[in-house]
């Protein structure tokens, strides 16, 4: 809904900046055409980088089931946040590790379900009960950390919660594998009658992968981020390097990026060159960044 409103206004601000600059030509139309230009951007900008998706994919499904489905989806996405909003908060490295180490996996995993949303109905255990209790983990140890308390007992406590979460990623991945096992085996069936067509044919198959799957896997291992969270970050990183260049000192990087303080910042300052130089600086810098670095300080929130 916040996505909705912030195109509707995006729109409404479009049409009035057209009209203000054909009314006349004035000094105080240009004037107001180009604030509304400015608000119309900002507004758009804002809304892509709200974080949440305007509609799934879904399939030919009753009212009922896919407000639920909706309701899961949304649950999962907002826990997943949550982890993220902790890695970044977190002061210590191991759990931060770690809690990349899960956001890894959970992201492959909604972006399946978001491409299959009659799977989330098979993902429950991953949305209902590991999340809530990743969740619900995470927070209090960053409750401990928060005392700066380095007593035995609180030391002790945040261990086992260490130990405990260490196994959460290969908890993720079993989810993932019970959501993908229907698939599979409906993969197995295709491929083994395809494999008796080709038989039939005298055809051979050839094992191995091509070198351009091989040279990404590559790639994303070296990054340390899964391939999905890779493409994500890629993107992040292109289009607010872009955003930086181009925008003219109205920080539509920073709206993008979710730092909307530092977004009214940039427009507050936009009649001057500092935001304009900053912009470019920092458009060199994303262009130029590593994706893990980019990740660790722009994609966890």
């Amino acid at each position: 809904m916040k996505s909705y409103l912030l195109r509707a206004v995006a729109g409404l601000c479009c049409i009035g900046a057209l009209l203000a600059a054909v009314g006349g030509g004035a000094t105080l139309d240009l004037i107001l055409a180009g604030v509304l230009w400015a608000v119309a951007l900002v507004c758009a900008f804002v809304s892509m980088g709200d974080g949440g998706h305007v509609a799934l994919p879904w399939r030919k499904l009753d009212s009922a089931q896919n407000d639920y489905l909706r309701e899961q989806f949304e649950k999962a996405e907002a826990d997943c946040n949550a982890l993220r909003d902790a890695a970044g908060e977190t002061q210590d490295p191991a759990l931060r590790a770690q809690l990349v180490r899960m956001d890894n996996v959970a992201s492959n995993i909604l972006a399946y379900l978001w491409q299959h949303p009659e799977c989330i109905l098979a993902a429950r255990k991953f949305i209902n009960t590991d999340q809530d209790k990743a969740v619900e983990l995470v927070q209090r140890s960053l409750e401990l950390e928060a005392t700066n308390l380095q007593s035995a007992d609180v030391q002790r406590a945040r261990s086992d919660i260490q130990r405990t979460l260490d196994r959460f990623d290969e908890a993720y991945e079993a989810d993932f594998a019970d959501i993908l096992k229907e698939e599979v085996m409906d993969i197995r069936a295709d491929l083994a009658v395809v494999g008796q067509k080709h038989a039939a044919d005298g055809l051979q198959s050839h094992g191995g992968m091509s070198s351009a799957s091989a040279a990404k896997q590559a790639k994303s291992a070296a990054d340390g981020l899964s391939p999905t969270v890779l493409s994500v970050t890629r993107k992040k990183r292109i289009v607010g390097g872009l955003l930086a260049l181009i925008s003219c000192g109205l920080g539509f990087h920073r709206f993008y990026l979710g730092q909307r303080l530092m977004g009214v910042v940039y427009v507050l300052l936009s009649w001057t060159t500092i935001p304009v130089i900053a912009g470019w600086a920092e458009g060199l810098r994303y262009l130029t960044m590593k994706n893990r670095d980019f990740y660790f300080k722009y994609c966890l929130r």
